[in-house]
């Protein structure tokens, strides 16, 4: 058996070959070089490269929550869904979270319930990928308050039940 070595950035990788493989020396070295070096370091690359100044997205999330407090809904739910997509692309999770539960917010005050309860659930996943329990929790309680807007208040009781676990 022969021995096929590859050198990369991170040492030496020894192949075993047989001599009657020669597709194998072609074909199967140069990929499993590419495999074993060069993907790794693509995607340390790429996931270090998230490390995105979320400032922005922040500064636009906090323009949502104003509009909304000085009762601007159209404001709101444009900036939330102009946040929304600057989270997603710099993956600021918590960004799409926030966003997700203002607009939310937006859909519930313009009776739009199906729509909020999509929102709040989008959110309460990030949330719950996110380890943040207390947002987490609190998601439970605003599906309670549309589901009794609904005059759901079966369901909207357990709702509360399951925020008040948390």
């Amino acid at each position: 058996h022969k021995i096929v070595i590859l050198q990369g950035n991170f040492g030496q990788t020894r192949i075993p070959m047989s001599r009657k493989a020669g597709f194998g020396r072609i074909v199967l070295a140069p990929l499993l070089y590419l495999f074993l070096f060069i993907f790794p370091v693509i995607s340390w690359f790429s996931q270090n490269n998230r490390n995105v100044d979320t400032s922005a997205i922040n500064k636009i999330l906090k323009e949502a929550d104003e509009a909304y407090q000085h009762e601007d809904d159209p404001e709101s739910f444009n900036l939330a869904k102009k946040a929304l997509t600057a989270s997603k692309r710099a993956d600021f999770k918590e960004g799409e979270a926030l966003a997700c539960r203002y607009m939310a917010r937006v859909h519930s005050n313009r009776f739009e319930f199906d729509s909020a309860i999509s929102c709040y659930h989008q959110a309460q996943s990030l949330y719950k990928e996110l380890n943040k329990k207390k947002e987490y929790y609190n998601i439970f309680n605003n599906l309670g308050v549309i589901y009794g807007r609904q005059s759901d208040f079966i369901r909207s009781l357990e709702y509360f039940k399951l925020a008040y676990k948390g």
